[in-house]
């Protein structure tokens, strides 16, 4: 399977900046409720994947065959479920499992990083629009468009791209990427350096609409910001037509943990 942000070149016109207003060009590709259900489709499933979800499935069994008389399955069910809940509410499992992730991708100072045509920030990184909330709010994985912001004022791209849609099943209709907009005007970058992909909620459907919107604008290289924890997902999603010159990294347990 080839990676949605992997490295393919193509031809570099000039560059234009663009406002906000002006983000949303036409997706000429599937119906939009086909999406949606696809993007559920995928949500549902990696929340049935989480560890409680799991332990809770297996603990279920486990009740369910010893209710029927089957004691060998059952105990087997059960001692997965508690092994599981073991592993996973111990600090130094769980944190040895994070650590393996980010260690990929070590933090790199604004000024150390390398140059691109755009720097592109995905979502997932502030609390959404909603009551009693007045506005999106900045949560942990929030240093990811910090970090955007300083590699813009550092001079590393003309550009920065925020990428992230609203989720279908919340309740707010907002983008994402439009409060990340808003955060990066307030933070120093103009205006009419950002760019906005307010129509992939997934990681992969990031890289989609990261790859149509730079090539169309003869972008040909970008520093991809995400979460050092993130990180892995968002490289199995590199777009083909645009080189990825560097992964940068923010809020990195490890790196964390490793200087202290």
């Amino acid at each position: 399977m080839s990676a949605p942000f992997s490295s393919i070149r193509v031809y570099r016109p000039a560059l234009e900046e663009i406002s906000v207003e002006a983000l949303r060009p036409p997706r000429p590709r599937r119906h939009e409720s086909m999406e949606d259900d696809g993007t559920v489709a995928y949500k549902l499933l990696a929340a049935a994947l989480m560890p409680i979800n799991v332990i809770l499935v297996l603990g279920a069994a486990a009740l369910v065959l010893a209710a029927r008389r089957k004691a060998r399955a059952a105990a087997g069910a059960g001692a997965a479920a508690f092994l599981l809940l073991l592993a996973a509410a111990t600090p130094a499992v769980s944190n040895a499992m994070v650590a393996s992730l980010e260690r990929q991708f070590l933090p790199v100072p604004p000024e150390r990083s390398a140059s691109a045509d755009a720097i592109v920030v995905l979502g997932g990184c502030l609390a959404p629009e909603r009551p009693p909330r007045l506005s999106a709010e900045l949560v942990e994985s929030s240093d990811r468009l910090l970090h955007a912001a300083r590699l813009y004022r550092a001079g590393k791209a003309p550009v920065v791209l925020a990428s992230g849609g609203a989720v279908p099943w919340t309740s707010t209709s907002r983008p994402e990427s439009e409060a990340m907009a808003a955060f990066l005007v307030e933070w120093g970058v103009p205006r009419t350096a950002i760019l906005v992909d307010a129509r992939s909620p997934t990681t992969r459907e990031n890289a989609v609409e990261t790859e149509r919107i730079l090539t169309a604008r003869g972008a040909r290289s970008l520093l991809l910001v995400t979460s050092a924890l993130h990180m892995p997902r968002a490289v199995a999603g590199d777009p083909r037509h645009v080189v990825v010159i560097a992964r940068v990294a923010r809020g990195s347990w490890y790196k964390t943990r490793s200087s202290a």
